[in-house]
């Protein structure tokens, strides 16, 4: 753990005598745990960081000790026209394709004669129709098959709604 309430050196170990619950090793719920004994934020989420022994006996200054730490700037990163070319290429991975099917239920708006928020609602309603027939599917969605492809498609539709769909009271 890394903290500037740690004394530089403190070293945490699930098998220490003084751990209330040996029985439950650290993890994730640890940390949950923790943040409810030291902000008193109530009862446990689940039996689970319930059961979780907290990180509290680590946290041993009073006041924070980061004096040394100094900027830590990120150097600038450039992909390799190779790799940037493979990276497009490759086939959509479940985020991307979920990216691209959300995109494709975005609404087209810009129809004068009616306004953005009736136009949203008409979609909600033709949404609701559509997908409650025929194993739920939207027929005029465009499947693509990478990211050079789907970027595109995804950008398009974005700035259809962006641009096009200002509601009134933004």
């Amino acid at each position: 753990m890394i903290s500037p309430y740690i004394k530089p050196g403190t070293v945490l170990r699930p098998n220490d005598s003084t751990a209330t619950h040996i029985a439950y090793p650290y993890d994730h719920t640890s940390v949950i745990a923790t943040l409810r004994k030291c902000f008193n934020l109530g009862k446990p989420l689940s039996n689970r960081d319930a059961v979780a022994p907290d990180l509290e006996k680590v946290l041993n200054l009073d006041t924070p000790d980061n004096n040394a730490l100094g900027t830590v700037s990120p150097k600038p990163y450039t992909i390799p026209p190779n790799k940037l070319a493979e990276a497009l290429a490759a086939p959509l991975n479940d985020f991307q394709k979920e990216i691209q099917h959300a995109a494709g239920h975005l609404p087209n708006v810009g129809n004068a004669e009616k306004t953005i928020e009736a136009q949203i609602v008409d979609h909600i309603e033709y949404l609701k129709k559509e997908l409650g027939k025929d194993g739920g599917t939207l027929k005029d969605i465009t499947e693509h098959t990478n990211p050079k492809e789907a970027s595109p498609y995804i950008v398009g539709k974005l700035q259809g709604f962006l641009e096009k769909g200002k509601l009134s009271g933004s």
